[in-house]
């Protein structure tokens, strides 16, 4: 290659070099611009999907916590269930045999609710039988037949235990004396302290308080996060309302505390008919004594709930690393775009 030649190519380069360095000067703020954007887009892409995977493992996480906290309630075998069973229905026949005496002590013809007693507490017998003998789809048959005998036994229209309160309220609704009524189980105490108004909803005087304790597994579902521990009580009459609130107190059984919640995490609830949920109340727990209590002005669905912390959500990595390797490159574009148009603003001039 001749000199001429050289040279003619040294200018071609020039002219290369200096149409970029035009074209960098022009449009080299724009394209930074659209770097940043696509680099931004990318990284909001990825931060989206990664946030979609990370919510479908939470959701497979919540639903997997859930299906081990059902198996741990649950009875574990079919011997069990069936146990569990008869212990109901046990319970049930001893609040049937009270409302049998209530409808006799006021004067009514009970002669057919005892038959009906009768062939449950027969029926029981029976299903205890084959329970012991291992034959529990008999034994369930048999449990199925005792409790179509005691439906045709109607619950009383007034109180059937110890709960009368007629004789320690007068006639504006105002408790002469504290009164304290537990459910059968023992795991509930309802506490009313002597002043204190309990009225009806429909503004009469209380004259009885009832106490139904029912199953989680017939209970309105509960928020994201919960779960019952023990039963849930249905307080009557329903409606009826306290001025100032009573006292509730619940005592659980510590081992029914799901994994992933401490006894601090436990609250009272109360099923809120209007709105269709449960609602927390300020609760007060006593790890000594395994009890909670709560201060409530009205009757409705109560239970004690435990509140499960959420996983918090982790560290996007992925979104990290693009942020930095996007702003690494951009830098690195602006450092030598700016070094490059100095070299070229500082190049000789050319006659």
């Amino acid at each position: 290659m001749n000199r001429s030649e050289r040279t003619s190519k040294k200018g071609v380069l020039r002219m290369s070099w200096t149409r970029w360095a035009k074209f960098l000067k022009s449009w080299g703020t724009l394209i930074l611009a659209v770097l940043a954007f696509g680099s931004s887009m990318f990284a909001l892409y990825l931060d989206n999907r990664h946030y979609d995977e990370s919510l479908a493992l939470q959701r497979r996480n919540d639903q997997e916590l859930k299906r081990q906290y059902e198996e741990l309630t649950k009875p574990h075998t079919e011997h069990e269930e069936v146990l569990d069973k008869l212990s109901r229905l046990d319970t049930r026949i001893e609040s049937a045999s009270k409302w049998v005496a209530w409808w006799e002590d006021t004067g009514h013809n009970a002669a057919s609710l005892h038959k009906n007693l009768s062939e449950a507490e027969q029926l029981s017998a029976q299903a205890e039988e084959a329970w012991r003998s291992k034959n529990y789809g008999k034994a369930e048959s048999l449990i199925d037949e005792a409790y179509q005998s005691l439906d045709r036994i109607p619950r009383p229209p007034g109180p059937v235990t110890a709960s009368t309160v007629e004789n320690v309220v007068d006639a504006q609704g105002v408790f002469t004396q504290a009164v304290s009524v537990t459910s059968a189980d023992g795991q509930l105490q309802i506490r009313i302290e002597k002043g204190i108004t309990g009225k009806d909803k429909n503004g009469n005087p209380l004259t009885y308080i009832i106490i139904t304790r029912t199953e989680p597994s017939v209970a309105p579902p509960v928020p994201q996060y919960h779960f019952f521990v023990g039963r849930t009580f249905d307080l009557g009459p329903d409606g009826a309302i306290f001025e100032p609130p009573i006292t509730l107190t619940f005592t659980y059984d510590p081992s029914s505390i799901p994994s992933g919640a401490d006894e601090e995490d436990l609250a009272v609830a109360y099923w809120d008919t209007k709105e269709n949920k449960w609602r927390l109340v300020e609760s007060f727990v006593d790890p000594v004594t395994n009890t909670i209590s709560a201060k409530v002005n009205h009757f409705t669905l109560f239970s004690v709930l435990a509140r499960l912390q959420p996983y918090p959500p982790p560290v996007n990595w992925v979104l990290i690393g693009v942020i930095t390797v996007a702003s690494i490159l951009v830098v690195g574009v602006v450092v030598w775009f700016l070094a490059f148009r100095r070299k070229y603003d500082n190049r000789p001039q050319t006659e």
